[in-house]
């Protein structure tokens, strides 16, 4: 009998995408798989939708009320502009069945129509992208995460709304001794292109969420030294949204206590190691 696994997909003006991310879900090996499909007030309003948001409401408060509603064992967080191979289910329910300690399986995430590797920088690693092997976080393009696992840190951290919850749940994961594993086996395919987001809004919450990382987990030095770097990077890349930048820094002040009141260092250095480079790659 096959486990039920349950896909939880955010959506915001990309119907046409959207179809294709479903399509792709429905095509799986795995044949028990509930789709759940969560609108962020579109425009384009797309055929499938199990729930529809008079706002945007971002990605971390819909992703957690989508899972709260769903069924499976396993939850499967996929981007509306994401396709699936046809075993990515199969193969990442396997890893999870072998391995109980496991709370995420990471994916290989490709551009689109191609076989390059797309943004496997983010898992901070030096393991060639082919080698499967554990890691400090996950890309929320497509993974598969373990419902036990969630619940037990209950989701998403809503002060995120969007940019860095993955990252956070991975820290948050990994304190309470999950594991998260990237599978070379997992593969989709990403659509996102690097200019489709690089609006004042992106400029926002990736520097208030950043220094909310930060210094909610990394050690004090490597917080300092990232709370520099952010500076400088939030100087150079934001220079444009003087505005932005302003608001994200009062924003950081007012939600930063709250970060420190829920502070517990990491300890893996899986997590830690790609935070104390200069560059990340």
């Amino acid at each position: 009998m096959f486990e039920i696994v349950s896909a939880v997909v955010i959506n915001h003006n990309r119907r046409w995408d959207l179809e294709e991310c479903i399509a792709s879900i429905k095509e799986q090996s795995h044949s028990t798989i509930e789709l759940i499909v969560l609108d962020n007030d579109s425009s384009d309003i797309p055929s499938h939708v199990n729930v529809r948001f008079p706002v945007n409401m971002g990605v971390t408060i819909p992703t957690n009320i989508g899972v709260a509603s769903s069924i499976g064992q396993f939850i499967l967080l996929v981007d509306n502009d994401a396709i699936l191979d046809r075993e990515f289910v199969k193969n990442a329910v396997y890893i999870m069945n072998q391995h109980a300690d496991i709370g995420v399986v990471a994916s290989r995430v490709y551009k689109h129509g191609t076989t390059d590797d797309f943004d496997y920088e983010s898992y901070g690693t030096d393991t060639p992208p082919d080698k499967p092997h554990y890691t400090g976080t996950f890309c929320g393009t497509a993974c598969l995460i373990r419902r036990e696992a969630w619940d037990q840190v209950k989701g998403y951290n809503l002060d995120y709304f969007a940019y860095y919850q993955e990252p956070d749940l991975a820290a948050r994961l990994i304190k309470k001794g999950w594991k998260i594993f990237y599978s070379p086996d997992c593969i989709c395919w990403h659509k996102f292109t690097p200019t489709s987001r690089s609006t004042a809004q992106m400029v926002f919450f990736l520097t208030r969420n950043h220094y909310l990382f930060v210094w909610e987990h990394l050690p004090i030095h490597w917080a300092i030294f990232q709370t520099g770097k952010w500076v400088v990077w939030s100087i150079l890349k934001g220079w444009r949204y003087p505005l932005t930048l302003a608001r994200a820094y009062f924003w950081t002040v007012v939600m930063l206590p709250r970060a420190l009141w829920h502070r517990k260092v990491v300890k893996d250095t899986l997590v830690i190691e790609p935070w104390t480079r200069l560059i990340r790659h």
